[in-house]
């Protein structure tokens, strides 16, 4: 399986707790259904402070023959979604129906970015993890991320988010690059 963890720290951002705050203000200022946690960042603020970290992210997957070589004529364009949770924003621990891949936003590549990952009550140890596949038809992995980890991997990719039963909220910064033509 081709998914990259590189553990980043925080010395990229120039105000965390600007970010975190705005990410938490932005998805409490919205009247989600419990089971919708991801939200496109529009504060352009915080789009500026989140930049280095797509320069990181890019900087990756080129790196990495099995994405497609942005150097010729095309340019990557990002978004930036935050993916926000918390014990009330979850209906179900387990979701099947949040397993997904990126290939209908024609993402090449994807990546999370765990921003802040609460500590969970040791009777949940798999709170916050997040299961892959490499595709549909393989077995999953468990992956447990820490914050300032970023993973990337194929917009191919089956993946989903765990739930967790605390009070803190658990912050994931997703990441695509998806190519297009000028």
């Amino acid at each position: 399986m081709k998914l990259d963890r590189i553990h980043l720290g925080f010395d990229w951002c120039k105000d965390y707790s600007y970010v975190k705050e705005t990410i938490i203000r932005e998805h409490e200022k919205y009247k989600y259904p419990p089971s919708e946690h991801n939200f496109r960042i529009r504060d352009w603020d915080c789009i500026k402070l989140l930049l280095p970290l797509y320069h990181i992210f890019y900087e990756q997957i080129i790196a990495d023959f099995t994405y497609p070589d942005y150097s010729d004529n095309t340019v990557a364009k990002f978004h930036f979604y935050a993916y926000v949770m918390n014990n009330k924003r979850w209906e179900e621990k387990y979701m099947p129906k949040l397993w997904h891949d990126h290939t209908k936003s024609s993402c090449a590549a994807n990546g999370v970015f765990y921003f802040h990952t609460p500590i969970c009550p040791k009777s949940c140890p798999d709170d916050g993890a997040l299961l892959v596949k490499e595709s549909w038809d393989h077995p999953e992995v468990m992956i447990h991320p820490e914050a300032g980890e970023l993973i990337t991997m194929p917009g191919t990719y089956p993946h989903c988010p765990i739930g967790v039963e605390t009070d803190e909220y658990r912050i994931a910064i997703n990441i695509e690059a998806e190519r297009y033509w000028l």
